[in-house]
């Protein structure tokens, strides 16, 4: 039987892939720029929420490899997957 594995690349050459990765969930106090009128703090905690659960949803291993910055990393956890 024949295993496919998925592969990250840039989608140009000398591109760079980047992760950013959550510091945490949403802090208890949460002020919004100016700029953001147009949202509410509820709306934001939810979606910084959501980014939290998700990263945490992930496996420890591709956690630490996102972590780590490298996109060689994360395709050995990929592979492994």
């Amino acid at each position: 039987m024949e295993r496919e594995t998925i592969q990250l690349v840039p989608a140009e050459e000398g591109q760079t892939i980047t992760f950013d990765i959550p510091e945490g969930p949403p802090p208890a106090e949460l002020q919004l720029a100016d700029d953001m009128n147009e949202y509410s703090v509820d709306q934001v905690r939810e979606a910084l929420q959501g980014r939290w659960d998700m990263y945490m949803g992930l496996r420890p291993k591709l956690r630490k490899a996102l972590k780590s910055g490298s996109l060689d990393e994360v395709n050995k956890v990929l592979v492994s997957m």
